[in-house]
Protein backbone atom coordinates (compact mmCIF):
# COMPACT_ATOMS: atom_id res chain seq x y z
CA UNK A 1 0.00 0.00 0.00
CA UNK A 2 1.45 3.45 -1.10
CA UNK A 3 1.43 6.28 1.44
CA UNK A 4 2.54 10.23 1.24
CA UNK A 5 5.89 9.06 2.10
CA UNK A 6 6.32 6.68 -0.68
CA UNK A 7 5.33 8.27 -3.58
CA UNK A 8 8.53 10.01 -4.21
CA UNK A 9 10.48 6.78 -4.19
CA UNK A 10 7.68 5.21 -7.39
CA UNK A 11 9.90 6.69 -9.98
CA UNK A 12 13.01 5.63 -9.02
CA UNK A 13 11.94 1.97 -8.33
CA UNK A 14 12.78 -0.71 -11.12
CA UNK A 15 10.49 -1.59 -13.49
CA UNK A 16 10.49 -5.52 -12.23
CA UNK A 17 10.26 -4.19 -8.66
CA UNK A 18 6.86 -6.29 -6.97
CA UNK A 19 4.89 -3.16 -6.59
CA UNK A 20 4.34 -3.03 -10.49
CA UNK A 21 3.06 -6.32 -10.64
CA UNK A 22 -0.58 -4.54 -9.50
CA UNK A 23 -3.27 -4.92 -12.20
CA UNK A 24 -2.91 -3.26 -15.46
CA UNK A 25 -6.04 -0.70 -14.50
CA UNK A 26 -4.47 0.19 -11.50
CA UNK A 27 -1.42 0.48 -12.66
CA UNK A 28 -2.38 3.15 -15.42
CA UNK A 29 -3.32 5.90 -12.95
CA UNK A 30 0.73 5.79 -11.84
CA UNK A 31 2.23 6.14 -15.45
CA UNK A 32 1.17 9.89 -15.67
CA UNK A 33 3.03 10.13 -12.53
CA UNK A 34 5.64 7.79 -13.14
CA UNK A 35 6.61 9.27 -17.47
CA UNK A 36 6.53 12.70 -16.25
CA UNK A 37 8.94 12.31 -13.30
CA UNK A 38 10.87 10.41 -15.80
CA UNK A 39 10.71 13.09 -18.40
CA UNK A 40 12.19 15.47 -15.89
CA UNK A 41 14.77 13.13 -14.92
CA UNK A 42 15.85 12.53 -18.54
CA UNK A 43 15.76 15.47 -20.76
CA UNK A 44 19.10 16.68 -21.28
CA UNK A 45 18.06 20.28 -21.43
CA UNK A 46 15.20 20.94 -19.78
CA UNK A 47 15.03 24.73 -19.83
CA UNK A 48 15.50 24.72 -23.77
CA UNK A 49 12.79 21.73 -23.63
CA UNK A 50 10.35 23.89 -21.82
CA UNK A 51 10.39 26.96 -24.15
CA UNK A 52 10.36 25.06 -27.29
CA UNK A 53 7.13 23.37 -26.06
CA UNK A 54 5.64 26.58 -25.67
CA UNK A 55 6.34 27.54 -28.77
CA UNK A 56 5.41 24.56 -30.42
CA UNK A 57 1.91 24.92 -28.60
CA UNK A 58 1.56 28.26 -29.65
CA UNK A 59 2.30 27.31 -33.00
CA UNK A 60 -0.53 24.16 -32.43
CA UNK A 61 -2.97 26.71 -31.00
CA UNK A 62 -2.65 29.27 -34.12
CA UNK A 63 -3.25 26.21 -36.54
CA UNK A 64 -6.27 24.77 -35.32
CA UNK A 65 -4.58 21.43 -34.66
CA UNK A 66 -4.33 21.79 -30.43
CA UNK A 67 -7.48 19.52 -29.58
CA UNK A 68 -6.92 15.76 -28.84
CA UNK A 69 -10.43 14.88 -28.18
CA UNK A 70 -10.61 15.66 -31.86
CA UNK A 71 -7.75 13.24 -33.05
CA UNK A 72 -4.81 16.36 -33.26
CA UNK A 73 -2.46 16.96 -30.81
CA UNK A 74 -2.62 17.47 -27.22
CA UNK A 75 0.18 18.68 -24.26
CA UNK A 76 1.33 14.99 -23.61
CA UNK A 77 1.14 14.54 -27.18
CA UNK A 78 3.80 17.75 -27.76
CA UNK A 79 5.67 16.61 -24.21
CA UNK A 80 6.49 12.96 -25.95
CA UNK A 81 7.47 13.89 -29.28
CA UNK A 82 9.00 16.90 -27.93
CA UNK A 83 11.05 14.87 -25.78
CA UNK A 84 12.20 12.17 -27.79
CA UNK A 85 13.94 14.94 -30.54
CA UNK A 86 15.40 16.40 -27.66
CA UNK A 87 17.18 12.65 -27.00
CA UNK A 88 17.73 12.15 -30.65
CA UNK A 89 19.60 15.28 -31.16
CA UNK A 90 23.02 15.55 -32.77
CA UNK A 91 25.56 16.44 -31.05
CA UNK A 92 25.64 17.07 -27.35
CA UNK A 93 21.84 17.14 -26.45
CA UNK A 94 22.66 19.29 -23.33
CA UNK A 95 24.35 21.93 -25.82
CA UNK A 96 21.57 21.93 -28.45
CA UNK A 97 19.63 25.40 -28.65
CA UNK A 98 15.81 26.47 -28.83
CA UNK A 99 15.91 27.11 -32.43
CA UNK A 100 17.77 23.73 -33.25
CA UNK A 101 14.82 21.82 -31.10
CA UNK A 102 12.19 23.42 -33.00
CA UNK A 103 13.71 23.17 -36.17
CA UNK A 104 14.87 19.21 -36.01
CA UNK A 105 10.86 19.00 -34.52
CA UNK A 106 9.04 20.20 -37.57
CA UNK A 107 11.92 18.62 -39.99
CA UNK A 108 11.79 14.90 -38.04
CA UNK A 109 7.80 14.87 -38.06
CA UNK A 110 6.67 16.56 -41.42
CA UNK A 111 8.83 13.43 -42.71
CA UNK A 112 7.42 11.31 -40.64
CA UNK A 113 5.26 8.05 -41.86
CA UNK A 114 2.45 7.84 -39.57
CA UNK A 115 0.80 4.66 -40.51
CA UNK A 116 3.85 3.02 -40.18
CA UNK A 117 5.75 4.59 -37.52
CA UNK A 118 5.35 4.24 -33.41
CA UNK A 119 6.83 7.38 -31.44
CA UNK A 120 8.48 6.22 -28.33
CA UNK A 121 10.90 7.66 -25.94
CA UNK A 122 14.38 6.28 -26.66
CA UNK A 123 15.76 5.43 -23.46
CA UNK A 124 12.88 3.07 -22.67
CA UNK A 125 11.73 1.19 -25.51
CA UNK A 126 9.42 -0.89 -24.40
CA UNK A 127 6.63 1.43 -26.31
CA UNK A 128 8.60 0.16 -29.71
CA UNK A 129 6.94 -3.26 -29.31
CA UNK A 130 3.19 -1.65 -28.73
CA UNK A 131 0.95 -3.67 -31.00
CA UNK A 132 -1.07 -1.13 -32.91
CA UNK A 133 -4.78 -1.64 -34.32
CA UNK A 134 -5.52 -1.09 -37.75
CA UNK A 135 -7.64 1.46 -36.60
CA UNK A 136 -4.81 3.25 -35.03
CA UNK A 137 -3.55 5.85 -37.74
CA UNK A 138 -1.22 7.62 -35.23
CA UNK A 139 0.94 5.96 -32.58
CA UNK A 140 2.84 7.99 -29.88
CA UNK A 141 3.24 5.29 -26.89
CA UNK A 142 3.40 5.61 -23.18
CA UNK A 143 6.37 5.35 -21.30
CA UNK A 144 5.59 2.56 -18.55
CA UNK A 145 3.77 -0.54 -18.81
CA UNK A 146 1.09 -0.86 -19.34
CA UNK A 147 2.06 1.02 -22.52
CA UNK A 148 -0.92 2.61 -24.16
CA UNK A 149 -1.32 5.15 -27.18
CA UNK A 150 -2.10 8.71 -26.27
CA UNK A 151 -2.76 9.21 -29.95
CA UNK A 152 -6.02 6.78 -29.93
CA UNK A 153 -8.20 9.45 -30.96
CA UNK A 154 -6.46 10.38 -34.08
CA UNK A 155 -8.07 9.50 -37.72
CA UNK A 156 -6.92 9.60 -41.24
CA UNK A 157 -8.34 12.80 -41.49
CA UNK A 158 -6.57 14.92 -38.41
CA UNK A 159 -3.41 12.69 -39.34
CA UNK A 160 -3.64 14.62 -43.09
CA UNK A 161 -4.27 17.77 -41.56
CA UNK A 162 -1.36 17.27 -38.75
CA UNK A 163 0.95 16.26 -41.70
CA UNK A 164 0.05 19.46 -43.93
CA UNK A 165 0.80 21.72 -40.97
CA UNK A 166 3.54 20.04 -40.07
CA UNK A 167 4.77 20.82 -43.66
CA UNK A 168 3.62 24.19 -43.71
CA UNK A 169 5.43 24.86 -40.54
CA UNK A 170 8.56 23.52 -41.50
CA UNK A 171 8.78 25.40 -44.82
CA UNK A 172 8.05 28.38 -43.14
CA UNK A 173 10.81 27.89 -41.09
CA UNK A 174 13.36 27.28 -44.10
CA UNK A 175 12.28 30.81 -45.99
CA UNK A 176 12.57 32.77 -42.83
CA UNK A 177 9.09 33.89 -43.12
CA UNK A 178 7.61 31.74 -39.82
CA UNK A 179 5.44 35.24 -38.79
CA UNK A 180 2.81 34.00 -41.48
CA UNK A 181 2.50 30.97 -39.56
CA UNK A 182 1.01 32.74 -36.55
CA UNK A 183 -1.59 35.55 -37.62
CA UNK A 184 -4.01 35.60 -40.28
CA UNK A 185 -4.86 32.23 -41.18
CA UNK A 186 -8.30 32.39 -39.57
CA UNK A 187 -10.36 32.34 -42.71
CA UNK A 188 -8.05 29.65 -44.31
CA UNK A 189 -10.47 27.19 -43.42
CA UNK A 190 -13.39 28.67 -45.28
CA UNK A 191 -11.28 29.58 -48.33
CA UNK A 192 -9.76 25.99 -48.51
CA UNK A 193 -13.13 23.99 -48.50
CA UNK A 194 -16.14 24.17 -49.92
CA UNK A 195 -18.50 22.11 -47.28
CA UNK A 196 -18.15 21.58 -43.72
CA UNK A 197 -19.66 20.58 -40.87
CA UNK A 198 -21.19 23.20 -38.52
CA UNK A 199 -22.63 22.20 -35.19
CA UNK A 200 -24.48 23.97 -32.53
CA UNK A 201 -25.30 22.93 -28.66
CA UNK A 202 -27.65 24.97 -26.57
CA UNK A 203 -28.04 23.53 -23.20
CA UNK A 204 -30.85 24.81 -21.13
CA UNK A 205 -30.41 24.16 -17.12
CA UNK A 206 -29.27 25.32 -13.95
CA UNK A 207 -26.97 22.50 -13.34
CA UNK A 208 -23.73 23.54 -15.36
CA UNK A 209 -22.32 20.37 -14.40
CA UNK A 210 -24.93 18.24 -16.71
CA UNK A 211 -24.02 21.20 -19.18
CA UNK A 212 -20.33 20.61 -19.31
CA UNK A 213 -20.85 16.59 -18.97
CA UNK A 214 -23.06 17.86 -22.39
CA UNK A 215 -20.31 19.72 -24.22
CA UNK A 216 -18.07 16.76 -23.14
CA UNK A 217 -20.03 13.88 -24.96
CA UNK A 218 -20.71 15.95 -28.05
CA UNK A 219 -16.72 16.83 -28.24
CA UNK A 220 -15.88 13.06 -28.11
CA UNK A 221 -18.73 11.71 -30.72
CA UNK A 222 -17.78 14.18 -33.53
CA UNK A 223 -14.64 12.45 -34.57
CA UNK A 224 -16.68 9.14 -34.57
CA UNK A 225 -19.12 11.23 -36.13
CA UNK A 226 -16.68 12.27 -38.76
CA UNK A 227 -15.49 8.67 -39.26
CA UNK A 228 -19.07 7.59 -40.47
CA UNK A 229 -19.91 10.45 -42.57
CA UNK A 230 -16.75 9.43 -44.57
CA UNK A 231 -17.84 5.72 -44.32
CA UNK A 232 -21.14 6.52 -45.89
CA UNK A 233 -19.64 8.71 -48.54
CA UNK A 234 -17.62 5.90 -50.10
Amino acid sequence: MLTNGSWSTIPLLPPNDSIFSLPAHVLRSLNSYRDTEFLLRTIPNLGAFRLAYRFIKIWALASGIFSSRFGYLGGFHITLLLARICKLADGDPKGVTVANIVRLFFGHYSKTDWLAEIIYDPEFSVGARYQRFSREPMVITSIHAPVVNVARNATRHSISALTREFGLAEKALRSGRWDLRLMGRENEFLAEYGSYVKIDVQYWGNALRRGKALALWVESTIPLLLVGLYDFSL
